[in-house]
């Protein structure tokens, strides 16, 4: 069996870039605060109250989520399934009900985008394999070689 191995700190670079676009874009907190609180102001201070919601989400929910729990993910696959373990249980996928792999560039997944995207026959959504993993180029051989296999470019 091979398994997916785990970068620990795969959200630095996803820090690095999101942290100063951040700041560029909504540097001016005094604007946001005064919208909120009054509710008078004009559309781009709407626009970038929304803008500072969704990156107070994405810094301090989302990425602690996925630092915290990932790591206890496990991905893996052998000569028929591919098996994936999180903390909500164990699923067997065959390799072979498998339509196509969809691996993601690595300036994406430096952003957040999941590694590799899988569509199965049958599932209605597709398997996501998180930034943190990878596979190392022999594991990554084997498994072209047992699925369709798309390169994003």
């Amino acid at each position: 069996m091979r398994q997916f191995k785990f970068q620990k700190f795969w959200f630095v670079p996803y820090l690095l870039t999101l942290i100063p676009v951040g700041w560029i874009l909504y540097g001016n907190i005094g604007e946001v605060m005064e919208f909120i609180t009054t509710l008078d102001g004009s559309f781009s201070d709407g626009v970038s109250t929304i803008g500072v919601v969704a990156y107070v989400y994405v810094l301090g929910i989302l990425i602690p989520h996925r630092v915290i729990t990932d790591p206890f993910r496990v991905y893996a696959f052998d000569d028929k399934y591919l098996y994936c373990k999180s903390w909500r249980g164990e699923s067997k996928i065959e390799l072979k009900s498998i339509v196509h792999v969809l691996v993601k560039l690595k300036v994406a997944r430096a952003a957040g985008a999941p590694y590799m995207i899988i569509d199965v026959f049958g599932v209605d959504k597709a398997i996501k394999i998180p930034p943190g993993f990878y596979l190392s180029g022999e594991d990554y051989e084997a498994f072209k070689c047992k699925v369709p296999l798309k390169e994003q470019k």
